[in-house]
């Protein structure tokens, strides 16, 4: 009985050997960034997290595609402050269409309190390259208290929720009597099983996300409210030059040109956030 309250600590997963990545000059940790190539009938994701994206970046586990198409930033042992600080200095060559979050489970070992005010920071920061923002929940782990994770799980949905940010769920499908779902650490998912569920789910919770992002956005259509101010009859205008177009919140006297209405810049930097 008490096997399925306390892991042992140990998967029976096989994980692949690590790859050697850069050095971040910013945080002095591994960082790998990917951008997939521009397509115009796909959706563009980009994906922040830590190690649990490395089998993904390395290319040893494929994750549905689709319509989607998914660029990552993955900082190996990198918490929420990490993150915010390569969040920062990344320069992206396009807006991207949402952007998921991996929870950061490296703040584990940290007080809650400041674990919770470093997460606040990297939304906020996160905020600045993607307005359509959701964060994804980590991976449980066999080798820590299930109480301390679940209580870093809580605040992380918590905060999210303040900020009107969607928090998706995951771990339920992580069943620790299946050993086999975790490498040896007890940290990584296998890439021979865990990791597969994970990519599954994330290409599932992305494309929710922007199913419902898309409902959000579609005009509601409204009864047209008539109010009479005068009886005289309006004669309409014969030079259709003087016409007003009417857009919610202004007005112009003729239509903006396509010039006018062409974005100046593709790319994207993001500046630091003042909490």
């Amino acid at each position: 009985f008490l096997f399925f309250i306390f892991p042992l600590g140990h998967g029976t997963g096989f994980r692949h050997r690590v790859c050697r990545w850069p050095l971040s000059p910013n945080t002095g940790k591994s960082l790998k960034v990917i951008i997939p190539p521009e397509s115009s009938d796909k959706k563009f994701v980009f994906v922040i997290g830590d190690s649990h994206l490395r089998a993904i970046v390395d290319g040893y586990v494929k994750v549905p595609e689709g319509k989607l198409s998914f660029g990552y930033l993955s900082v190996p042992g990198g918490t929420a402050a990490n993150l915010t600080t390569e969040v920062r200095q990344l320069v992206l060559p396009r807006v991207p269409d949402a952007v998921c979050l991996l929870a950061p489970s490296n703040n584990l070992d940290s007080p809650i309190s400041e674990a919770e005010k470093d997460f606040k920071r990297l939304l906020n920061t996160i905020s600045t390259l993607c307005p359509k923002v959701f964060v994804l929940d980590f991976p449980p782990r066999l080798s820590h208290d299930m109480v301390v994770q679940d209580h870093l799980r809580m605040m992380f949905h918590r905060v999210s929720v303040q900020m009107d940010v969607t928090y998706s769920s995951i771990a339920e499908n992580f069943p620790f009597h299946r050993l086999d779902l975790w490498g040896r650490d007890g940290v990584h998912l296998s890439d021979s099983d865990g990791m597969d569920i994970f990519a599954q789910l994330l290409w599932q919770k992305t494309y929710l996300h922007l199913q419902n992002q898309k409902a959000q956005v579609t005009p509601k259509k409204s009864a047209a409210r008539v109010v009479v101010q005068d009886t005289k009859p309006i004669q309409p205008q014969a030079d259709q030059s003087k016409w007003k177009v009417v857009l919610p919140g202004k007005k112009r006297s003729t239509p903006a040109s396509p010039k006018e209405q062409r974005s100046s810049s593709k790319i994207i930097r993001l500046h630091e956030v003042n909490d």
